[in-house]
């Protein structure tokens, strides 16, 4: 079976979270001895021979041309909702969808269609325990963009500013928003206070290859899970990746968090509990040990990419 993830993004563009994801799936499924290729194309870079299956990363139109059959796969947010992007890609002619939200596919399925349900995974090989490092052994720690907007982004991320902090990304408006205001207001703009800040403090982006000293290094590592995740289920691949480190993890509740990985990790409210949590953490580490090691646990067993992969091949073996 040949296999390949569509991006309409080249790399370069920005979305270097889904091609790594996608690149990560691919190199498990060329472990399948059933698997003859599986790659991650773009636009500046498609399948010489037409594919047996194209599973697309994106809101975009099949290409009918690059395989036999076509998958969308809903694991991005999605401005107009996820629910009207969902009847969006029905309308589209694709041979099955796959959906990191249970509650979607749920919706999916009432509407008599068929699909499967995929929480993201791990590479347990890539994301592995580590040395410390003392370059990241921050007290606290932090990797993602300026994407969840003022009111998390606020509440959930900036009180670690109040201690050792590593945070990596990029904050700060983009390119295209100073652009848009270069001939207006941009002299005057006046930043939101935790944009003001990030945008000082930000070590710019990691390496790929560093994420997994930044997660082992670090005393506590923060997760903050946009809104669309928390209004449809979702956990987010960066807590299964923290976990497979040995890592703390401080997150945000949800539902679905709690219900798989009560234990494993710890919740916060935000604001001043968070501020809280982190000196009480921070001032025990032997809990802190106790709990990575229960979440280390739950992701080797249960989110391994190898695992993940396998309910994706049984899946696709359905469609040929």
């Amino acid at each position: 079976m040949k296999i390949g993830f569509y991006s309409f993004w080249n790399r370069g563009d920005g979305y270097i979270g889904d091609h790594m994801y996608a690149e990560s799936m691919c190199k498990t499924l060329k472990n399948f001895p059933q698997i003859d290729s599986a790659n991650l194309y773009t636009p500046e870079k498609l399948p010489e021979k037409k594919l047996d299956i194209m599973i697309y990363l994106n809101d975009c139109e099949p290409k009918k041309e690059l395989a036999n059959k076509h998958i969308a796969y809903l694991q991005n947010s999605y401005a107009e909702g996820s629910e009207n992007a969902l009847k969006k890609f029905q309308h589209r002619e694709y041979d099955g969808y796959i959906f990191i939200s249970n509650k979607l596919f749920q919706i999916h399925q009432k509407s008599g269609r068929e699909g499967l349900f995929l929480p993201f995974g791990v590479d347990i090989n890539f994301f592995t325990p580590v040395k410390n490092e003392k370059d990241f052994a921050f007290d606290v720690s932090y990797v993602g963009n300026d994407i969840k907007g003022e009111k998390r982004s606020t509440k959930y991320i900036l009180p670690a500013t109040n201690f050792n902090f590593g945070l990596f990304g990029h904050w700060g408006p983009s390119k295209r928003d100073k652009l848009k205001l270069a001939f207006k207001i941009w002299k005057h703009y006046k930043f939101p206070i935790y944009q003001e800040k990030f945008m000082k403090i930000s070590k710019g982006r990691i390496s790929q290859s560093d994420i997994p000293k930044l997660y082992s290094s670090s005393k506590i590592n923060l997760n903050c899970t946009g809104q669309d995740s928390l209004d449809w289920g979702v956990i987010t691949a960066r807590i299964f990746e923290i976990l497979a480190c040995k890592g703390f993890v401080i997150t945000d509740y949800s539902e679905i968090t709690e219900k798989l990985l009560k234990g494993c990790v710890v919740f916060t409210e935000g604001d001043e509990d968070l501020i809280n949590k982190i000196k009480y953490y921070l001032k025990n580490p032997e809990k802190r040990k106790k709990i990575a090691q229960k979440g280390y646990e739950y992701a080797i067993k249960n989110a391994s990419m190898e695992s993940r992969m396998k309910t994706l091949y049984k899946y696709l073996e359905t469609l040929q």
